[in-house]
């Protein structure tokens, strides 16, 4: 407030001395009536105006409202000016407007004569002045106005022929070449607007003449020349460049024939390419790649072009991009979509998806589906365009595992959204699911059947409890279910109509194909191909899916008879037969064997939705008509039955059986053992047998000891006469003798000089050690792994003995009926030879005591573990032991068995 009360004074001081004249507040002061101070703005006032002028601010008086009296008293009131209501101001802007002179054929000569003058006047100063621009340049003014002033003509589209007639054209298209760059930017706008499909959609025949024109004074090369000596860093230039582009597309779409012409006579192909290249984006990068939509649109001379061009490496170049980032800009997600497009209507032709493969198209798409940016849209239908009919995008998009991402497509897993700015209404998840579809189909039918792919895509559908399987079933059922509808619809609209009305056979099939005939038949084959893998599981979940909808395999076959009918030359003679080919094998794996007709000869006369139509029309004119059905043909034969389902045996049944088998593996052991588990009573007969051997043993020990060496002799030469007299011995037998005479030379001389050294040094000193101390510590060594020593092992199994002397070592096994005593004697003097070495007292060390049965089973396992101890090398790890426990729980439950 203190502010506005010192400046308040101070506009008073001013008017004061200016005006001689003052008020007594801030609401009133007058100057002469001219001027009237106030620091706010308290009203309007008649003819005045609140501003801030040389006096200060406040209420000046408006020489245009030419109001405000000077004998009026303490300054002016409140206006008594009625404003102007809206009405009011719109009717004075219709009367201004009616004043203009609207544009007529007359007015146009007058236009374009005074815009020939001009260019003409310019080129003259140009010449006479070339070294002064200062002298030409208010001529070039004049041509550049007159130039706009001919934009009106574009607002009246039915001058268009006196605009050719007056020759205009040519003129314009001169002014392209002019060294002023606004006078070229200024015509190719002025042509931009002159083509523009909202001037020429009314007026066909009148933009056909004007664009007819253009061609005849060679308004392609011209602006293609131009065009690309614009310099876009000059925004003037970049609005030119752009109105250049859109010119052509104008003139495209009046003229379609234009975009054949444009790319075989001018550079404008390389440049739109070149264009591309670049990584910037801006308002003209788009423009040329809408550009070149519009050209490879339908026009297989222009993508064969592109494709010999390098045009596939640019545009994936272009889409590289966006592999790892999304487009920052609606405009931007166009360019991106555009380039996408302008991809898949190249990739119809056969050798730019040869390109695409070589370019590594594939691998860019499967690594823009790993990345899950917004270009995911562009590569599923990409990727359905490339597959199409072509075996290597097949390959590599299987090997290097792409089947993940595109499975999870066809499950609906994988959130994909469509183009950004999109408002054409379309169902982006209904046709995601078709490209999957149709993606799977393609791998079916174009995998080869010995490299494993086709059988790593069918294994996709027996995978998490054949959720694919279902899904596809699913699909199957819902397109077939919109198919039904759409032709109980004709049926009905043909029923009402009159005869005259009824749709031909393309009608009726274009409508079902609208209604998702052909997604339903690639559902069907792709059906028809799990069935031929023969996986018994697949077939059981396939039959059972389709029993719940309470269908059969007949939906089948007739889907795959009815596309059979409708293929169509479209990749060739070849490739009808091809195709044809793969559907007769299909339903001779369905059990449905068809004959070969002759492929190769009469595809050419059927096109493309012939026979399919054919069909659905004849059934339609039946339902309209009334007519009898023709006979049905004879029923197929019927699908081989599937394979019988393994016996299940009940696990009492296994339990029983392998209870037996224990029991008879046992018996076997036993016998191969030699017998000696037969029973309780044959193992005590042999324990007490054993146990009295080892008394005989004893007594034979002691006298041996007393007699010393001459009862050593006198048995040695009875052991001589015996076998003479008796029949012959054994090898052990055979050995004794041997083992004596050597023995015996060493015995006489050094047997006290033994005594007294194994009595002091206790074996410490090195002799030659004899066969039983030599074994004495190998026999100590099992004894201390739980095991027995060698000569009792030998003596329980009653079979074995084990000699050695010197470098040879003799195994045999005794006979049966050896004798008893011999076999004592021998032991006895082994035993006697260990003693005598181990002390040297002549102390018998007493035997163990006799085995019983039970021991004679542990005794049995036990040299069962050491061989095969043996046989591992004698290390026995961790699990070794752990495997031994368990066979030995084993064993020991299998006699129990047996013996209960």
């Amino acid at each position: 407030m203190a502010d506005k009360g010192s400046s308040w004074m101070l506009d008073q001081v001013v008017g004061s001395v200016l005006g001689g004249a003052s008020g007594a507040g801030p609401s009133g002061s007058k100057a002469g009536g001219a001027f009237s101070a106030s620091y706010q703005f308290t009203g309007p006032r008649e003819g005045y105006i609140f501003t801030k002028g040389e006096l200060g601010v406040g209420f000046y008086r408006d020489p245009v409202q030419g109001g405000g009296n000077d004998d009026e008293d303490d300054g002016p009131g409140p206006s008594a000016v009625v404003a102007k209501t809206g009405d009011e101001l719109l009717a004075e802007a219709e009367e201004d407007v009616g004043e203009i002179q609207l544009l007529d054929a007359k007015g146009l000569r007058r236009l374009v004569n005074a815009f020939h003058k001009r260019h003409k006047d310019n080129l003259e100063q140009r010449l006479k002045y070339a070294d002064q621009p200062e002298r030409f340049l208010d001529s070039e003014a004049d041509l550049d106005e007159h130039i706009r002033s001919l934009m009106q003509v574009a607002g009246s589209p039915e001058l268009y022929p006196v605009l050719v007639d007056t020759g205009a054209v040519p003129t314009l298209l001169a002014c392209l070449g002019h060294e002023n760059a606004d006078i070229c930017a200024d015509t190719l706008e002025l042509f931009s607007e002159l083509t523009d499909a909202d001037a020429v959609e009314d007026y066909a025949e009148e933009g056909k003449s004007l664009v007819d024109a253009m061609l005849e004074s060679n308004a392609l090369e011209l602006l293609v020349q131009r065009m690309m000596t614009l310099d876009e860093k000059d925004d003037h230039q970049a609005k030119g460049l752009n109105c250049c582009l859109n010119t052509f597309e104008n003139m495209i779409e009046v003229v379609p024939s234009i975009a054949t012409a444009l790319v075989e006579k001018t550079g404008l192909l390389k440049w739109l390419l070149t264009r591309l290249r670049q990584r910037e984006f801006d308002a003209n990068k788009q423009e040329a790649s809408e550009l070149l939509a519009i050209l490879v649109s339908g026009n297989e001379g222009v993508q064969r072009k592109l494709g010999t061009s390098g045009g596939i490496e640019a545009l994936l170049m272009a889409i590289h991009v966006y592999k790892s980032r999304d487009p920052a800009t609606a405009e931007e997600d166009e360019l991106m979509q555009n380039c996408f497009d302008v991809l898949c209507s190249c990739l119809m032709l056969h050798e730019n998806k040869v390109a695409f493969v070589t370019a590594e198209g594939v691998e860019l798409m499967w690594i823009i589906l790993q990345n899950k940016k917004a270009s995911r849209y562009g590569a599923v239908k990409l990727l359905d365009f490339a597959t199409t009919r072509y075996g290597p995008p097949c390959d590599k998009l299987v090997d290097m595992g792409g089947l993940k991402h595109l499975f999870g497509i066809f499950m609906g897993k994988a959130k994909i959204k469509g183009p950004r700015g999109d408002k054409s209404g379309r169902d982006v998840e209904s046709e995601l699911e078709e490209r999957a579809v149709s993606i799977v189909f393609n791998l079916m039918q174009n995998l080869g059947p010995k490299s494993g792919r086709r059988e790593r895509v069918a294994s996709k559908f027996v995978e998490a409890e054949f959720e694919k399987c279902d899904r596809l079933v699913e699909v199957l059922f819902r397109y077939a279910g919109a198919v039904k509808a759409q032709w109980e619809r004709l049926t009905k609209e043909m029923d009402e109509g009159e005869e005259e009305d009824e749709p031909d056979a393309d009608e009726l099939m274009l409508a079902r194909m609208d209604a998702g005939l052909f997604t339903l038949q690639q559902a069907c084959i792709i059906v028809a191909h799990l069935w031929c893998t023969g996986d018994v599981g697949l077939r059981r979940r396939l039959l059972m899916l389709l029993h719940q909808q309470g269908a059969t395999l007949q939906l089948i076959k007739d889907v795959l008879l009815e596309y059979y009918e409708v293929i169509g030359t479209e990749g060739g003679v070849d490739e009808q037969g091809r195709l044809r080919g793969k559907v007769r094998e299909l339903l001779s794996g369905m059990g449905m064997p068809m004959e070969d007709d002759g492929d190769g000869g009469d595809g050419g006369d059927t096109g493309a939705g012939d026979g399919g139509s054919k069909t659905a029309a004849a059934a339609a004119r039946e339902g309209a008509n009334g007519e009898a059905k023709p006979p049905a043909p004879p029923p197929p034969p019927p699908a081989p039955p599937l394979p019988p389902p393994p016996r299940r045996r009940s696990r009492r049944r296994r339990r029983r059986r392998r209870r037996r088998t224990a029991a008879g593996r046992g018996d076997r052991e036993r016998e191969k053992d030699g017998g000696r588990d037969g029973g309780r009573e044959k193992d005590r007969e042999r324990g007490d047998r054993d146990r009295g051997d080892e008394r005989s043993k004893t007594k034979e020990g002691e006298e041996r000891e007393r007699g010393g060496k001459a009862k050593g002799e006198e048995r040695e030469r009875g052991s001589k006469a015996k076998g003479e007299e008796e029949r012959e011995p054994s090898l052990l037998q055979r050995s004794k003798p041997k083992m004596e005479e050597e023995r015996g030379g060493k015995a006489k001389a050094k047997g006290e000089e033994e005594r007294e050294r194994g009595s002091k040094a206790k074996g410490e000193e090195e002799r030659e050690p004899s066969l039983p101390q030599r074994s004495k510590p190998r026999v100590e060594e099992e004894r201390e792994r739980g095991g027995k020593a060698k000569g009792e092992e030998e003596r329980e199994r009653g079979g074995k003995a084990k000699h050695s002397r010197g470098d040879k070592v003799e195994e045999e096994r005794e006979h049966a009926d050896r004798d008893r005593d011999g076999k004592a004697g021998g032991k006895d003097k082994e035993v006697k030879e260990r003693e005598r070495g181990a002390d040297g007292k002549g102390e018998e060390r007493k035997r163990p005591r006799s085995r019983s049965p039970r021991d004679h089973d542990h005794k049995r396992d036990e040299r069962d573990h050491q061989r095969d101890d043996k046989k591992r090398g004698g290390n026995k790890d961790r699990g070794g032991r752990d495997r031994d426990k368990e066979r030995d729980s084993k064993r020991s439950e299998r006699r129990q068995r047996s013996r209960s």
